[in-house]
């Protein structure tokens, strides 16, 4: 009988299996995050939420669960320590390769000073003979240097293998011993194939078929809060963007059905939670849609989720300012509508938290003086506001309607329009082009210097066959473009007539920049001249569509929403224009976000704050091409900048010593660059002095046949010479 109690007390409760579950989950998704991505950011993303934010109050204690947990953190401290050893290795390659060259040629040295003072023909015959000989012996030392490095890195990948093994082991371990002793339901638990998929789906740019898509696994996700904040944000955006009435009320039905799912199964593992505390503020607004009170609808969410939505909001995003602001907001609102003084009392208490984290000072400070301003109980903190932030920063007290609030609105939502128009056009064309312009200026550089033939010595020297080809690359951004314009029609609204104005206007623009083409550099000689030109030429072309592209739209959707700028300050006609703007900007950053994730397209490369990316070509003066020895240790990129302008270069020093220590950094850094580099004292190639410099020449050249690059010593300077370049 003591027996039966022990078991039946002992029997996992139905809140302790879904524990399990999800935290097995958390696991899982964990795992399946280091396997996807060798970008270390992510790592230490994964490596912290375990150290710092699980909530271990919440969690079961496990210890199954506790050795899969550790098992990761071994796992990304590996990632870490092996990226380390790769490039070590990687230092030792190119070293072992330096000294080959160093080690073979000087095997003939003694041998060479011995001829030296007495040549004589046989001795002659026998330097040749050592200098082909020490060529040989740089064949063989780099081919045993390159296997040594082969093994070296296969080693390093046979140790990630057996780590990652060990990790998939733990992870299978683990899901036996909580199936076994918490005795949840199989169908909860996810597989790594099942994450790889729903990462898959969650890329769909279409909001209505990625919820299709989603909802046809829902049994899947019973312990896996996440897919149902992404099931409803699917369905809201679906409802936002769907023209039929009906539709739009079965779409907002279904996101409230899955925002109510996630408050109801979550069970708070993690401390803090950016994506729970979205999808409970998104509940909120589908309530405040449905009962047009902002009062009502945060009493629902509390009712749900058993306490104050901002207490919730406050925990799982204290670190998230945005996500704040946007409840401080709702709760400021319930206030103008019940005068309900906890609501008052919410948002401001929100909104200190955001002035804490000083973020977006001008707006933050600005709307939280509003608030202050809202209750005679808050007159002491509103002087302390103004005399921490100034008078500029806060709201005057004379300012009844917050007609300065307004202004700061759309001053932020006129710069949230430009950077996403800037983003747009980038997207399209590094879509269209395939990254062409994709990176720094100096990556575009080459990637440009490749696509006109420059990289393999075929340089389109037709003007006609480069017009051809800046048509057929236009022609691909235009298709781009007018994904762009529809996703501003659909998700700003703006009629397709006045669209198709900017449109015309930009193609006019660039079809007459192509036409011009050539009127610049028609008397160019060489290649490469005319190469540079036609860099340039294309460079300046796209940057002036991109100005044309987001200076017109900004106007037209400003202009759409009555909102018109005069001396620095803007009018409006209401604010929810301004909220329109917001919202429908915010609304096509995420459609962005996904097609840069489907396209492969860095999001860094598509960043409006990169907005001048390649409008700063490489000086063409000679001002970048001549350095001292200290400006140049001080500039580690130099030499790459010059390798990707194929430019002669020279670093002027002050003795003997520091000729031969820029010589061989120059050529240690040329040779990371992929180039063949000759290296030798001025004067060895002008004249043969003596039986010994004649026979070093021969060994020398043999050795650097066909250089990219010859590195010249001089008493002061060292100067470096582009072989290749046709100009004479």
């Amino acid at each position: 009988m003591n027996l039966k109690v022990m078991l039946f007390g002992n029997r996992p409760t139905e809140c302790e299996k879904r524990k399990a579950a999800m935290a097995l989950n958390l696991c899982a998704t964990s795992i399946s995050r280091i396997i996807a991505s060798n970008d270390m950011e992510v790592l230490d993303v994964e490596y912290n939420a375990i150290l710092n934010n699980l909530n271990l109050q919440n969690m079961i204690k496990d210890e199954a669960l506790l050795s899969t947990f550790k098992s990761i953190l071994d796992t990304i401290t590996f990632y870490r320590l092996q990226a380390g050893d790769k490039r070590r290795a990687e230092v030792r390659y190119r070293q072992k390769m330096n000294n080959a060259i160093w080690n073979a040629t000087s095997q003939g040295a003694f041998f060479l000073f011995a001829s030296a003072a007495n040549p004589t023909p046989w001795a002659a015959v026998s330097g040749a003979i050592m200098a082909v000989g020490a060529f040989c012996n740089v064949k063989k030392a780099k081919a045993e240097a390159t296997v040594a490095h082969d093994d070296e890195l296969w080693q390093l990948e046979r140790s990630l293998i057996e780590q990652l093994h060990a990790l998939r082991y733990s992870l299978f371990e683990t899901s036996w011993r909580l199936s076994e002793r918490y005795d949840f339901d199989d169908a909860w638990r996810l597989t790594i194939p099942q994450i790889e998929q729903y990462n898959k789906m969650l890329t769909e740019a279409d909001p209505a078929w990625r919820y299709f898509s989603l909802s046809q696994y829902r049994d899947r996700f019973e312990a896996y809060p996440h897919y149902w904040n992404e099931l409803g944000e699917s369905a809201f955006l679906a409802a936002l963007s769907a023209d039929d009435e009906a539709m739009k009320r079965d779409f907002a039905s279904k996101a409230k059905e899955a925002f109510s799912k996630f408050a109801d199964i979550d069970m708070g593992l993690l401390r803090e939670d950016m994506i729970g505390a979205a999808a409970l503020l998104r509940l909120a607004q589908i309530e405040y849609i449905e009962t047009k009170s902002w009062s009502a609808a945060l009493d629902s969410v509390a009712n749900r989720i058993c306490l104050p939505l901002a207490t919730r909001i406050r925990t799982l995003s204290c670190s998230a300012p945005d996500l704040l602001t946007q409840c401080a907001i709702c709760y400021a609102a319930a206030y103008s509508e019940t005068k309900r003084k906890e609501h008052l009392d919410s948002a401001v208490s929100l909104m200190e938290l955001v002035i804490c984290q000083k973020y977006n000072m001008p707006m933050s400070s600005r709307l939280l003086s509003k608030l202050y301003l809202m209750d005679s109980g808050f007159n002491l903190q509103y002087a302390g506001l103004r005399a921490r932030v100034g008078a500029d920063g806060v709201i005057p007290e004379d300012d009844a309607e917050g007609v300065s609030l307004v202004k700061a609105d759309c001053a932020m939502a006129a710069e949230q329009l430009e950077n996403v128009l800037v983003r747009q056009f980038n997207f399209a064309l590094n879509s269209a082009t395939k990254g062409l312009f994709a990176g720094d200026c100096m990556i575009v550089d080459v990637n440009l210097d490749k696509f006109l033939g420059l990289e393999s010595n075929d340089v389109r020297n037709s003007d006609s066959s480069v017009v051809d080809m800046l048509h057929g690359l236009w022609e691909d951004v235009k298709c781009k473009l007018n994904v762009q314009f529809n996703a501003i029609s659909a998700k700003l609204g703006i009629p397709q007539d006045m669209l198709g104005i900017v449109a015309r206007d930009l193609d006019a623009n660039v079809e007459n920049r192509i036409c011009s083409y050539s009127g610049d550099w028609s008397n160019k000689t060489s290649p490469k001249d005319r190469c540079i030109q036609q860099r340039e030429h294309i460079k300046k072309m796209f940057a002036a569509a991109r100005r044309i592209y987001v200076e017109e739209l900004c106007k037209d959707v400003l202009d759409y929403y009555g909102i018109q700028k005069g001396d620095g300050e803007f009018k409006v006609r209401c604010h929810e224009d301004v909220e329109s703007i917001t919202m429908g900007v915010k609304s096509i950053e995420r459609e962005l976000a996904v097609a840069e994730q489907r396209e492969g397209i860095a999001a860094h490369d598509c960043d409006s704050r990169k907005i001048d990316v390649f409008m700063h070509p490489l000086s063409d003066g000679d001002s970048d091409t001549t350095k001292t020895w200290v400006e140049y240790m001080a500039d580690p990129s130099w030499v790459k900048r010059m390798v990707s302008g194929r430019k002669n270069f020279c670093v002027n020093v002050d003795s003997v010593l520091d000729v031969i220590e820029a010589s061989r950094k120059i050529e240690s850094d040329l040779e990371r660059e992929g180039m063949k580099v000759r290296l030798f004292t001025q004067g060895n190639y002008v004249a043969f002095l003596n039986l010994y410099s004649a026979v070093a020449w021969v060994g020398h050249r043999l050795v650097t046949m066909n250089p990219d690059y010859e590195v010249i010593r001089y008493p002061k300077s060292v100067e470096v010479k582009y072989m290749h370049d046709d100009r004479g």
